[in-house]
């Protein structure tokens, strides 16, 4: 009789997992740096799409750090305009003065020779997880081993340039918007992106927005200064909301409405859907 792999993955997952955490000590923290117990953590995180909740092991301590997925945040005039001067610089765009900038932060570039490693890891894996299904007797097309060459890369490449071209054409024609893509990687890896303008963090940007790693990675700034900031896929229908209104004091109200709503209001609704159709960011 065939029976499903996802007990059994699940079960290897969280054993591998405890054990390898059984001799590290693990602090909790909530979105205010109080420290908190396990279980006040989970039940915060669990409670609420508003929370974003993010594990930063070392060899020794793991902290667990509850955070905001949105912010909204406030710079003055002139600390705009000195950030759109360096953007200016960096990319050689040009930006206006009155332009709203959308930045959207990338971690790594694709690369070729990094990605052939990654998928000698995915080999590995593969192997070893379909002996163990092998020798279960478990249903074989839960997982797959996918193929990799220097083809299949450029494609995929092409492709996400692509799709992110589509994005950047679509908000810059419509508002009054700049869209920038940003890295923190190797400059030279931005060789392989024809056609598709990067510009690499000199690490003014990450102090400033991105100083906690993986919370967020799109940041809308306005000429006044006014700024957000968003972890999570946020749909092109609430970004063009942000945009078409000055004034953004209703989605704060709403921000401030979603603390107590485990769904989230307004622009912060939950959205189950996370088709790229639905978003660009």
């Amino acid at each position: 009789m065939k029976r499903s792999i996802k007990p059994l993955l699940t079960f290897l997952f969280s054993f591998i997992l405890t054990h390898q955490l059984t001799a590290q000590q693990e602090l909790y923290f909530d979105e205010a740096s109080n420290q908190i117990n396990k279980a006040e953590f989970e039940q915060k995180c669990n409670s609420n799409y508003i929370y974003k909740c993010i594990a930063y092991p070392t060899d020794t301590l793991v902290v667990n750090k509850v955070f905001f997925k949105y912010q909204f945040g406030k710079l003055n005039v002139e600390e705009f305009q000195q950030i759109r001067k360096l953007l200016i610089k960096d990319g050689e765009y040009k930006i206006g003065e009155n332009d709203i900038i959308i930045i959207k932060k990338i971690d790594s570039l694709w690369n070729y020779n990094r990605e052939v490693k990654l998928h000698k890891i995915h080999e590995k894996k593969y192997k070893e997880y379909k002996a163990i299904n092998d020798s279960l007797g478990y249903e074989k097309h839960h997982f797959h081993e996918h193929d990799f060459n220097k083809e299949i890369f450029e494609k995929n490449l092409n492709s996400w340039i692509k799709q992110n071209q589509k994005c950047i054409d679509k908000f810059e024609r419509k508002f009054n918007t700049k869209v920038i893509f940003l890295h923190e990687d190797n400059i030279n890896f931005e060789n392989a992106y024809d056609d598709f303008s990067w510009v690499k963090d000199r690490g003014v940007i990450k102090r400033l927005f991105f100083k906690s790693n993986n919370v967020h990675d799109l940041l809308i700034i306005k000429p006044d200064g006014e700024y957000f900031l968003s972890g999570s896929h946020f749909i092109d229908r609430y970004l063009k909301k942000l945009l078409r209104h000055e004034d953004w004091s209703k989605f704060k109200k709403d921000f401030e409405k979603s603390l107590d709503s485990k769904n989230g209001k307004g622009i912060f609704k939950k959205d189950n859907s996370y088709y790229h159709k639905k978003h660009c960011f």
